[in-house]
């Protein structure tokens, strides 16, 4: 956990690719949020479903800039990810019109859409980066 705060201390934002591996960055299906915004790391767990700030995010070419998203995290329980299928809680980014139904993007696939890069086949890969932007 000390060496999360010191990597916290010396970044300025997040990210989460797909395919990073094989495709390198890609701005369809990636989202980019600042650690002063959104702390992924000092943050405290949130309740399921809430409404989060980004500087940017792509879901299957559904886009946003300095928005919030639909976003999910409850520690124990379920992983960080952003809910597309959902927009019950009024959030900036509405990718429900080309969503599956309860799919969930960038680090929980309990339903996986096939448009969607870190879930079109059983290798892709999601990453998660902490950094300087």
């Amino acid at each position: 956990p000390i060496y999360l705060l010191w990597l916290r201390d010396h970044s300025t934002h997040w990210r989460a690719t797909c395919r990073y591996n094989t495709d390198g960055t890609v701005y369809t299906d990636y989202l980019r949020a600042s650690l002063e915004d959104f702390d992924i790391i000092k943050d405290v767990s949130t309740v399921v479903d809430t409404c989060r700030p980004y500087e940017y995010v792509n879901i299957r070419g559904n886009e946003c800039v300095n928005c919030t998203a639909l976003t999910g995290y409850k520690r124990g329980i379920f992983p960080l990810h952003l809910d597309s299928y959902f927009t019950h809680l009024s959030c900036d980014l509405d990718a429900s019109k080309t969503a599956i139904n309860n799919e969930d993007n960038f680090g929980m696939y309990s339903s996986t859409n096939p448009k969607f890069r870190c879930t079109s086949n059983s290798s892709d890969t999601t990453q998660l980066w902490i950094g300087g932007k």
